[in-house]
């Protein structure tokens, strides 16, 4: 008895594993990770106006002091608009948007 328990339940608990590996993808598909689907583009954004600015860079916001220049690394497609307004710019103004082409650009911002 106690041995058809144990092996019923040894069973079970290797069949519960077998069965997620099975359902998890088809045999022969590599789904990658998240790294090889978002491809990041490096660049440069540099405020070349006279005062700081607010910047959204998709959903984070990044200041920049008047002449200052920050390196980013950003997925392809992600949207600069002007956070704040500045005297040359309104508010939610689009800045720039990433593009494969935008590697290692410098981006000046007035």
């Amino acid at each position: 008895m106690k041995r058809n328990l144990i092996l019923a339940l040894s069973l079970v608990a290797v069949s519960s594993f077998v069965a997620q590996d099975v359902y998890a993808a088809p045999f022969g598909f590599h789904s990658g990770n998240q790294t090889d689907s978002v491809k990041t583009i490096p660049l440069t954004l540099h405020n070349a106006s006279n005062a700081a600015i607010e910047l959204k860079v998709g959903d984070n916001v990044i200041s920049l002091d008047a002449g200052k220049a920050i390196a980013v690394s950003l997925p392809i497609g992600t949207k600069i608009t002007a956070n704040k307004a500045t005297p040359t710019m309104e508010a939610g103004v689009l800045i720039g948007q990433i593009s494969k082409d935008s590697k290692g650009v410098t981006m000046n911002i007035h």
